[in-house]
């Protein structure tokens, strides 16, 4: 799906959107006075595309996405009305990252594809980050890609002015885990592992810490073996097989302790990592296959804790608590056998982290109980203080003619949801938006809310 097509998509979206959800009005307390509700609609089971349910619950703030195959970043309304748009004039689609700073400006990655050096076919390929100014004048844009490195997934601004992006390193070990049985069988492999790298705005790296000194290398969780992902970036590199051993997708900054917590999906956990000492501070996720010293580390379960499994989108809250969207593929660890695709599901989950006793408590969740729903990839989750509701994009979504979970190919569908919850148990929906079109793909890898732009 080309660029123009998804822009060309989205404008109908939107006037079909300002033509077909006009919200009835209400009658004030004062005589006279007429008020229009914040949202009113309930589509029936055929509606598709745009908004398909939205109630006064919902947060009237503004919507933020970028359509993984479009150049085009969106904000819209809660009628699902676009209110502004950025088209990079580089023509490049993100990669996988945008968010809108406080001056109106857009920072988005960008997918430079196999220009500069180390051609990347994977999902979150991206090379390159630009800041767009309100009107969609290109402000500055650096790169950072080459042979044996090369940004990917998502960036996060630090207070110095600096930012933290992820890349990737090499290393070649000895007797690493043949398969997922565990059998016993090791092999010598090519194991690619994340780098996080603070650098500044003229693209020089401040320092960097390797997930290879930070995790344990011979750990595998599923997808650690990974064959595709890294390959085409690497040939002519490496010889032979790269395996894509963790696969980092989303990080933040805590400035109390001047630490990063970041998503490492294909090892199903959490991290949090002092940028002081390089330490490794907890592990949030399943216990199973974490040898000493890294067992140390496994934050314990409090309660009823339902584990992540291949997530996306680590945030924090006013809370002190921690938003992930949890994508839930296999939902078990090697050699264990996997979910069947058919009963997979994902869920929003707020976490509850207690670094003293080195504890973790769910403290709220939405799927499968509320509602049945699974991304293979992507996802995000956003919890808004002044109405106290979550926002989630199911960005990722596969599934057949009938709605059911389905691999990718001929006869499935992609397409993305964003729904808005309230922030209680059991959660309420309040609004949601389908992105669903039979000539077209829809993915998206974040949604963020964003306070109203013009008061």
């Amino acid at each position: 799906m080309g660029r123009p097509f998804v822009s060309v998509s989205l404008s109908i979206l939107m006037l079909t959107s300002l033509l077909c959800i006009i919200p009835p009005m209400a009658l004030a307390d004062e005589p006279g006075e007429i008020v229009e509700p914040i949202c009113n609609a309930n589509r029936n089971d055929t509606w598709t595309v745009g908004l398909i349910y939205c109630d006064d619950r919902a947060n009237e703030d503004y919507t933020l996405f970028a359509p993984m195959s479009s150049a085009s970043t969106y904000l819209i309304d809660a009628h699902g009305r676009e209110i502004h748009s950025w088209t990079s004039s580089s023509g490049l689609r993100p990669g996988l990252s945008a968010y809108m700073l406080e001056d109106g400006d857009l920072l988005r990655t960008a997918n430079i594809g196999t220009d500069g050096g180390g051609a990347f076919s994977g999902g979150g390929i991206a090379g390159k980050i630009e800041r767009l100014s309100w009107d969609g004048q290109m402000e500055w844009e650096w790169y950072y890609v080459g042979d044996s490195r090369r940004s990917h997934h998502d960036i996060e601004p630090l207070p110095n002015g600096n930012f933290l992006l992820m890349s990737s390193e090499n290393r070649v070990i000895d007797d690493w885990p043949a398969n997922y049985e565990l059998d016993g069988q090791t092999e010598q492999a090519n194991v690619i592992g994340d780098v996080i790298i603070e650098m500044t705005r003229a693209g020089d790296v401040i320092r960097e810490w390797k997930l290879h000194d930070i995790l344990d290398p011979y750990r595998l969780g599923y997808n650690s073996r990974r064959e595709d992902y890294w390959a085409n970036h690497y040939d002519g590199v490496i010889d032979g097989i790269v395996f894509d051993w963790t696969h980092g997708n989303a990080i933040i900054y805590e400035e109390e302790d001047n630490s990063f917590v970041m998503s490492v999906p294909y090892q199903d956990a959490i991290i949090k990592v002092s940028m002081e000492t390089g330490e490794l501070v907890w592990i949030l996720g399943n216990h199973d296959n974490w040898n000493e010293p890294w067992s140390d580390k496994l934050l314990m379960p409090v309660g009823d804790v339902g584990w992540s499994y291949k997530h996306h989108a680590i945030s924090h809250t006013e809370h002190g608590t921690y938003l992930l969207f949890d994508n839930g593929v296999a939902r078990s660890s090697p050699p264990d056998a996997r979910m069947s695709l058919e009963d997979s599901y994902s869920r929003a989950v707020e976490y509850a982290v207690n670094e003293e006793t080195m504890e973790v408590e769910q403290v709220w969740v939405y799927g499968p109980d509320d509602e049945h729903f699974y991304g293979r990839y992507l996802g995000d989750i956003d919890w808004h203080p002044d109405s106290d509701t979550i926002l989630i994009n199911i960005g990722g979504r596969e599934t057949d003619a009938d709605g059911v979970n389905a691999p990718p190919g001929m006869g499935t569908q992609r397409w993305a949801s964003l729904i808005e919850v309230t922030h209680e148990q059991p959660a309420q929906k309040v609004w949601q938006m389908d992105l669903k079109q039979d000539d077209s793909n829809w993915a998206i890898y974040r949604a963020d809310r964003i306070p109203s732009v013009y008061e």
